[in-house]
């Protein structure tokens, strides 16, 4: 019974604790300012100024005249007098491979062509046959065809400079395995010296002689150049080539210091116009072959069809449709 009575005395004790909790006060949440609503699109004004459609890359200084050297034949290196950086005349013999057989059997022919022409001499003055003369004419001529293509076969395995000039580029040692028309050594010319620039496909068909070029030889200094001959150079008729190129040759500048095998930016405009109207070109939307921009007037947007001038970079020429101060809506 007095368990009970104590047990009956906690939880009345329990409950009246509860009535002297403070109740929990509503949290209030605070109004926040509505934000200031932000249109979604961007404009941009119809302005004038100048534009250029530009190709542009790094030309180097190169000779006019460089030269790739190999062999007409297989085999294994035996002689090799290049060195780089090294002048050379023409004529001189840079490099051979094993050909001491062929050596010794251009010699026994040119042995031979003598006896033939001697004998043949002889007859002149013993008052031969007119048969025996042909005969031995004949003999003559056979030997010197033996002499010629052992020649060819020397030459074949020969690498000689074909005009004088520096050493470039050595890619052999004696003892190698040197490849029949697999380029072994370049040598230049350094005394004509032109700038040449590498080009995609696309801006090589797109560039002509009768653009204006100019190259940076200094910094914020730019001197005119001249186009003067562009080439596409292909595996398939050259050797001496691993991949297609497209090249375009410029003149040097007349002003300005440019160094030997040095690099240096170059513009080639392909067009170019001052004070036109000028739009950015994320403005301008074609649909279907139709090229049109969007405008604001009034809070009302609306579609114009453009006729397009040069298209640079990052802005377009408009020719027709816009005016000067009108809001283009980009995309």
């Amino acid at each position: 019974m007095r368990r009970v009575m104590v047990v009956t005395t906690m939880v009345i004790a329990m409950v009246g604790g509860c009535w002297l909790l403070p109740e929990e006060e509503e949290l209030a949440v605070p109004e926040l300012p509505e934000p200031p609503r932000v249109s979604a699109l961007v404009t941009y004004p119809v302005e004038r100024g100048d534009i250029h459609d530009v190709v542009e890359g790094h030309a180097r200084v190169s000779p006019v005249r460089e030269t790739a050297l190999y062999f007409r034949q297989t085999g294994r290196v035996q002689e090799l007098s290049a060195e780089v950086n090294a002048s050379v005349e023409a004529g001189e013999l840079l490099a051979q491979l094993e050909i001491d057989s062929i050596v010794h059997a251009l010699r026994i022919s040119e042995i031979d062509r003598r006896i033939a022409e001697a004998n043949l001499a002889k007859m002149s003055t013993t008052g031969a046959a007119p048969i025996d003369r042909e005969i031995q004419e004949l003999v003559v001529e056979r030997h010197r065809i033996i002499v010629e293509r052992h020649r060819q076969q020397v030459e074949n395995a020969s690498v000689r400079a074909p005009h004088s000039g520096i050493v470039r580029r050595v890619q052999i040692q004696v003892g190698d395995m040197a490849r029949e028309f697999e380029p072994v050594i370049e040598i230049a010319d350094p005394s004509r010296l032109e700038l040449r620039m590498n080009v995609s496909e696309d801006a090589y068909r797109a560039i002509d002689s009768t653009m204006e070029a100019e190259v940076q030889v200094e910094t914020d200094r730019w001197e005119p150049v001249e186009v003067v001959q562009l080439v596409h150079r292909n595996p398939r008729f050259d050797a001496t080539l691993r991949r297609e190129e497209f090249v375009v040759h410029f003149s040097m500048p007349t002003h300005g210091e440019v160094r030997m095998l040095g690099q240096y930016p170059v513009r080639i405009y392909r067009a170019r116009r001052e004070d036109t109207l000028v739009i950015p070109a994320a403005a301008l939307r074609e649909s279907r072959g139709r090229e049109f921009v969007r405008v604001m007037e009034d809070e009302v947007r609306r579609e114009i069809d453009v006729l397009v001038g040069i298209r640079g970079a990052t802005r377009v020429e408009i020719l027709e449709g816009l005016d000067e101060g009108d809001l283009v809506i980009g995309r």
